[in-house]
């Protein structure tokens, strides 16, 4: 636990105050990264802070509830209290001040904070915010740091700050509460394909058996079974691969791999040559694309009138399914009076195949000419799968 008389409390009371200099922001920021605990430390702090009262307040009074929060501490803890002074030189000194302060309160709960809170002492309540498209029930939450396992399928979810992940049958995947808010970081058992959402102030980061990959924004999978040796295969933009003591350091790119030895401890890179690493994924994805065709289509058109006043429709189609085609797209058109009320809405179907990717046009006309149509809407509705 920190005590108050610790370099790093001068580094978080500046932070609070807008105090640092560069050089402080960049010391504060590599302790924050070195582990989890100091990020969620630092993140209740910061919450504390976020939720005291207004810092512009009586200087004396700021004094006179200081000493009175020293006496407290002093009582009951052995923890040194931080001295108060006698400099009044400003409202810089106020602001360091009444920060202090408010981390002192925060030092009560010092053992909640600094601890790492294990399953057993968290609500039952899952605190996950994504979202599982999956239909299998296999999908499991746990409280806490929040678990995810797929045991007997393959799942599909989201993290908080929106990053994609692919889970192979018998996968574990944790973070802590704290996830997105400070640092961007995961336990992996298993197997996984992650798509992460781009942040470069936030590296995301996978812990899985003796391996750290560190990445901003990027694809990849990474294979992580216990008593097998964690092996990490790009797809798009580059990888940061390293062992647990960062002796070695791989940085590998779209078509590499790096594998670390679990035996020797050595980092292994070199070119993928298994063309169906990624197998186990393309048959959830495909999963996917079969059972919400809609999910995977989009389309936009434009409209005008004919010479009897009926409204023709030229569109486009777009399959965004890395894997499925589709036909019988069928599609929903509503249309609207000027002043916006509903008219009449109907369902059309477009035979054509799209495959993968690609986009077709259509063009269709409504039986409208006794109104006129001040707007429209068309939605995809459903299709086929059609064989590739």
């Amino acid at each position: 636990m920190l005590n108050p008389g610790d370099h790093i409390w001068k580094l978080i009371t500046g932070k609070l105050a807008g105090q640092l200099r560069p050089d402080q922001e960049v010391e504060l920021k590599v302790w924050l990264e070195t582990k989890p605990e100091h990020a969620n430390f630092f993140q209740e702090v910061v919450q504390l802070w976020e939720h005291s009262p207004n810092p512009k307040i009586d200087e004396s009074a700021t004094f006179s509830a200081w000493e009175k929060l020293n006496s407290k501490l002093e009582n009951r803890s052995s923890i040194n209290p931080i001295p108060t002074t006698t400099d009044t030189s400003g409202s810089r000194n106020v602001k360091w001040l009444i920060a202090a302060s408010f981390l002192a309160v925060a030092m009560v709960m010092g053992a909640y904070l600094f601890s790492y809170l294990s399953p057993n002492q968290v609500s039952k309540t899952p605190t996950y915010p994504g979202d599982s498209t999956s239909t299998s029930s296999a999908l499991t939450y746990r409280a806490a740091m929040d678990f995810i396992i797929s045991q007997d399928s393959l799942d599909f979810m989201r993290l908080p700050d929106g990053t994609k992940v692919w889970l192979n049958k018998g996968t574990e995947l944790s973070y802590t509460k704290n996830y997105n808010r400070i640092i961007r970081e995961v336990h992996l058992k298993g197997e996984a394909y992650f798509e992460v959402q781009k942040d470069s102030l936030r590296p995301f980061i996978i812990k899985a058996g003796d391996s750290h990959t560190r990445v901003l924004g990027t694809s990849f999978n990474l294979r992580a079974y216990q008593k097998q040796s964690p092996r990490l295969t790009v797809v798009s933009g580059k990888v940061t691969f390293t062992n647990e003591d960062s002796e070695q350091i791989l940085v590998l790119s779209p078509g590499e791999t790096g594998i670390l030895d679990s035996e020797e401890g050595k980092l292994i890179k070199k070119l993928n040559g298994d063309p169906h690493f990624l197998d186990w994924k393309h048959t959830l994805v495909y999963r996917q694309e079969i059972s919400h065709p809609e999910d995977f289509l989009s389309e936009k058109f434009h409209k005008k009138k004919n010479a009897i006043n009926q409204t023709e429709i030229d569109g486009i189609i777009y399959n965004h399914a890395s894997l499925a085609t589709y036909k019988n797209i069928r599609l929903r058109v509503q249309y609207y009076h000027k002043k916006k009320e509903k008219m009449k809405s109907h369902v059309f179907t477009v035979y054509k195949p799209v495959g993968p990717g690609e986009a077709i046009d259509y063009q269709y006309r409504l039986a409208d000419w006794f109104s006129q149509t001040d707007q429209l809407q068309i939605k995809v509705v459903d299709a086929t799968v059609a064989k590739n």
